[in-house]
């Protein structure tokens, strides 16, 4: 099984995107296709090896659509940007002077404007005719696009939005045609030519995708951001040389130099020197980032200040911007469940007004025996047609709140991962790392003998070589509060008890209560009691109890917040750990937590949240330990902190990468408020259709009102697919 990425040219409705879809399904070997049309990709996934780009490419050609095979680190959306020849906005500038002056000379003969009395004249017919003819012919040639992809969609038997358009116009064009050489022969009025309406469908439908054009790049501007990140150059160190080279050429274990206002070309580990960080496009934390040794540093973050001698960890194509970038790209052009409803009508949808259109205009004939207002019924229900905003209603939403989320450091995979999180009801925490800091700090230090300064002094030291998370915390608060330490003399490890060190000539012991009681020194009653949530270190020295430090990881900073919005949202939460009850519940009754989980091991984890679907709760597994792959897995929806390991990154669904609690909360928000607008957009362009066909169709003039004008069905038609981009692009406001 591969996937295939492919980039698709010629789409310019659902319709089209339907149809390369279906070829690209036919394709033997191919377990799934689905085309954005938003995006103009393709994501195949094959059943083996034998299907490569190239047969799959073939298959779209075949189909009458344009198909590129991006390279290995090309971004679909520089490609987007290389356009080719003069913009859509530059080409409606140039050709609106033509389109008002050729609506200008239509409608003289029809309306009461300037200079109307001679503009539609009988003796002025023929001029204002012929002149309208040659205005039209730069839109007609303008719009050559329009009517290659129109034909060729029905050639391919797949007609789209433009083969609507092409036969609406060239009908139009080609009755005025008609009607120009009666007039030239016989005399008459230019009243009932339709060269006005030909040329300004064609330019509204031409403004309407220029707009559409400039909304999707306002879209994807977030990964543009993203994709400017890379740096092109690096300088290599070579010994004692300095040399400038490409970023792509970087190797893993090369030696960097980063200086000051320069960008990290590759991830790696800090080696020598000290300096702040702006991964601020990265994580979306606003704050600067200390590096030292040893320290992780990541592509695309500022180096603010301070040179820094980096060993790469990953080479260009690996990095944690790489990443984002491909999972990013792959989730605008996934879909989500609800837009299957809109793809299943958007494929018959063209065929289906097509034939709408041809019983309309021939009705309107045989009952009124007036082929003008036949032909303006066929035209306008061609043109009034918009499957554009139904194939644009669920994916232009979700490149706006992918890339939203990508500039707030939420990663989110994939639109169906999108749709589940707005139906989210339970929010299930696991608690070291993610709900707590995961590192032990020093909370009380009690002295029997002496005082607290000798007592961190003597289990300091004798810590001080020790690589154990307690003794890390001991010898670092010791440090905190500036007490010098000495090296122990003579150190031992006892395997699940503690250290037995050399310190001044005394011997220390310390470690937990069982070490002690092997070596015969009494530990007062009181004492020996545990507190919830700590973990208890005892110290003598030569034999006599000294007194307890103990150690506990301290909740973090922002999670009571972070809960408190999570129930503002009306959600369950729940803390499944595998620490024991007594550190569970001290951590619960910290936090809002309704439900708590102690004792359960990975595995059981994953039962916990089948056992939550179970009862028909929609779940959020959040985690970031390679112990909760399972639970990320098996909920609903799995989302990773942005701190966790690279296994945890892997399983989720979503990643915090700038690692807030708080971004839970605007993570579920912002996908609620993507799927309302999705679901928006969709009423929009079903209502639309639904209410502007029998219109076009001339079901108004029962109720007494005038044939609906062709110019005004194209207006509305590129209006409606306007909207929908209009009303997604609300989701690149910033959320709270």
């Amino acid at each position: 099984m591969q996937d295939i990425k492919l980039l698709i040219d010629g789409m310019s409705c659902a319709a089209c995107s339907a149809a390369v879809e279906k070829a690209l399904n036919r394709v033997a070997g191919v377990s799934c296709a689905t085309v954005n049309l938003a995006t103009g990709t393709a994501l195949i996934t094959t059943e083996n090896d034998t299907v490569d780009a190239q047969l799959l490419q073939k298959a779209v050609l075949k189909a009458g659509f344009g198909c590129r095979i991006p390279d290995t680190q090309d971004s679909q959306t520089e490609q987007s940007e290389q356009t080719k020849g003069i913009s859509p906005l530059k080409r409606i500038l140039l050709i609106l002077p033509f389109a008002i002056a050729l609506m200008y000379l239509s409608y003289a003969a029809k309306l009461p404007l300037p200079f109307s009395q001679f503009l539609g004249s009988a003796e002025f017919a023929v001029y204002n005719a012929s002149l309208q003819i040659i205005l039209l012919i730069p839109l007609l040639v303008s719009a050559k696009h329009i009517y290659k992809k129109g034909f060729s969609s029905i050639i391919h038997k797949a007609p789209g939005m433009d083969a609507l358009v092409s036969m609406g116009t060239l009908t139009a064009t080609a009755y005025s045609i008609y009607l120009y050489v009666r007039l030239v022969l016989n005399g008459g009025t230019a009243a009932g030519l339709y060269f006005g309406s030909a040329g300004m469908i064609l330019t509204f439908v031409m403004l309407g995708k220029a707009l559409e054009e400039n909304s999707r790049n306002k879209a994807a501007k977030a990964i543009r951001s993203l994709v400017a990140l890379r740096p092109q150059n690096a300088n290599l160190l070579r010994g004692d040389e300095l040399v400038k080279v490409s970023a792509s050429c970087l190797q893993e274990d090369d030696i960097i130099l980063v200086k000051p206002g320069e960008k990290y070309p590759a991830d790696g580990i800090v080696v020598n020197g000290m300096g702040d960080a702006d991964e601020s496009l990265l994580t979306g934390e606003s704050l600067p980032v200390a590096k030292k040794t040893d320290d992780a540093v990541f592509c695309g973050a500022i180096n603010l200040n301070g040179a820094l001698q980096v060993r790469v960890t990953h080479n260009s194509s690996d990095t944690l911007l790489a990443g984002i970038i491909r999972t990013v790209e792959q989730a605008q052009a996934s879909k989500a469940p609800i837009a299957k409803l809109a793809d299943r009508i958007s494929g018959i949808f063209a065929p289906t007004v097509f034939f709408v259109a041809v019983v309309t205009g021939i009705g309107w004939f045989i009952g009124t025996k007036d082929i003008a207002k036949a032909i303006t019924s066929f035209i306008s229900v061609l043109v009034v047609a918009c499957p554009c905003a139904l194939g644009l209603a669920t994916p232009m939403a979700i490149i706006a709140a992918t890339g939203r989320g990508a500039k707030d450091g939420i990663l989110i995979r994939n639109g169906e991962t999108l749709q589940k999180l707005a139906d989210i009801d339970t929010v299930v925490f696991d608690k070291t790392g993610t709900l707590t800091n995961g590192k032990l700090t020093v909370s009380e230090v009690s002295a029997q003998i002496g005082t607290q300064e000798q007592l961190l002094y003597y289990a300091a030291s004798a810590d001080s070589a020790s690589e154990h998370p307690i003794a890390k915390a001991i010898t670092a608060f010791a440090a905190e509060s500036g007490i010098a330490i000495t090296q122990p003399q003579d150190m031992q490890a006892i395997a699940g008890k503690g250290v037995q060190a050399v310190i001044d000539g005394k011997t220390v012991l310390i470690g937990n209560l069982a070490l002690l009681q092997e070596n015969n020194i009494p530990v007062p009653t009181s004492t020996q009691k545990n507190a919830p949530a700590a973990t208890h270190i005892f110290v003598a020295t030569d034999g006599q109890y000294l007194g307890r430090i103990s150690a506990s990881d301290t909740v973090r900073e922002q999670a009571n917040e972070a809960l408190h919005k999570l129930k503002s949202m009306h959600l369950q939460t729940v803390l499944v750990t595998g620490d024991n009850e007594a550190a569970a519940t001290a951590v619960a009754k910290q936090l809002p937590i309704d439900r708590t989980y102690a004792g359960i091991l990975p595995q059981g984890k994953s039962e916990v949240m089948q056992t939550l679907n179970a009862e028909g709760k929609k779940t959020v597994f959040v985690g970031d330990g390679i112990n909760d792959a399972p639970a990320l897995a098996s909920a609903d929806v799995g989302m990773s902190m942005g701190s966790g390991t690279d296994v945890a990154m892997e399983t989720a669904d979503a990643v915090l990468l700038r690692n807030d609690l708080n971004a839970v909360a605007q993570t579920l928000a912002l996908s609620k408020k993507t799927m309302r607008i999705i679901k928006q957009n969709l009423a929009w362009a079903f209502g639309y259709n639904i209410l502007m066909i029998p219109s076009a169709a001339g079901v108004l003039t029962l109720l007494g009102l005038p044939m609906p004008d062709p110019i005004l069905a194209a207006a509305a038609m590129s209006l409606s697919s306007v909207a929908v981009v209009t009303n997604s692009l609300r989701l690149l406001k910033k959320q709270k």
